[in-house]
């Protein structure tokens, strides 16, 4: 099983993806566009692709020609039934390239940052699904961004937050997109603060509120990401 991983930029790392796709005995391609790497023209060989996050709006492609790419690329993996796991801004990218779309986030009718720990609220129907059986109504997930997310037709909604009413979708069964990020190890969540601190000062957040019992909820949130994202991968070797 060969795994594709894009990621966008340093601070946005790959955490317990990584750890699950070697897990399931994967090969791993990692592409980084921060160290001037472009995506693949194609999918030969891929089981599974997996778009991380970044400080990017998905509604910037002419900015950024390496997003058209990457949207080729996921309607390639909808052509052929490649299953795709997409985080945070990913998420937005596969949610365009499946027909869905991306708006800035509003909240008490101003634009927001969504920053910090969250308690994420799943809908009852998907907390049956395959990839999120077993898991309780709700967990707590780091998140930060400033757009929401408006899935595809015909995708099943993931759950809320008390900020954003949309924090993921689950598109024909194979195509995920997660607006938090599950994957964030401890060095993730500094390398961002420390990354986005001019925008987090803006926003008038606390490095220290996002820092806050850190260890515990990561430990929290492990056990379930770390199930999810192995079910993922169980579920692309088995469609190879």
């Amino acid at each position: 099983m060969r795994i594709l991983i894009l990621q966008h930029h340093d601070a946005w790392k790959p955490g317990l993806i990584f750890d699950e796709a070697r897990a399931a005995g994967a090969t791993i391609q990692m592409v980084n566009m921060a160290e001037g790497d472009m995506p693949p023209r194609d999918l030969t060989g891929v089981s599974a692709l997996v778009i991380l996050g970044g400080p990017f709006h998905a509604t910037q492609a002419d900015e950024y020609p390496w997003m058209r790419q990457e949207i080729r690329l996921i309607d390639e993996a909808h052509e052929y039934k490649i299953p795709v796991l997409a985080i945070g801004f990913g998420a937005h990218l596969l949610s365009i390239a499946m027909g869905g779309g991306s708006k800035p986030l509003v909240h008490n009718d101003q634009l927001w940052l969504e920053a910090g720990w969250a308690n994420l609220r799943f809908d009852q129907d998907v907390i049956g699904d395959g990839l999120f059986k077993s898991f309780p109504p709700s967990i707590e997930g780091f998140t930060f961004h400033s757009d929401e997310l408006q899935p595809p037709p015909g995708s099943k909604h993931l759950g809320m937050t008390s900020i954003c009413p949309v924090q993921g979708f689950l598109f024909k069964g194979r195509f995920l997109g997660l607006q938090p990020h599950l994957e964030i190890r401890q060095e993730g969540i500094e390398a961002i603060i420390a990354d986005q601190a001019e925008l987090i000062a803006r926003a008038g957040i606390s490095p220290v509120h996002l820092m806050m019992d850190m260890l515990r909820r990561l430990q929290h949130v492990e056990l379930y990401a770390s199930m999810l994202f192995s079910r993922f991968f169980d579920f692309a070797a088995d469609e190879q």
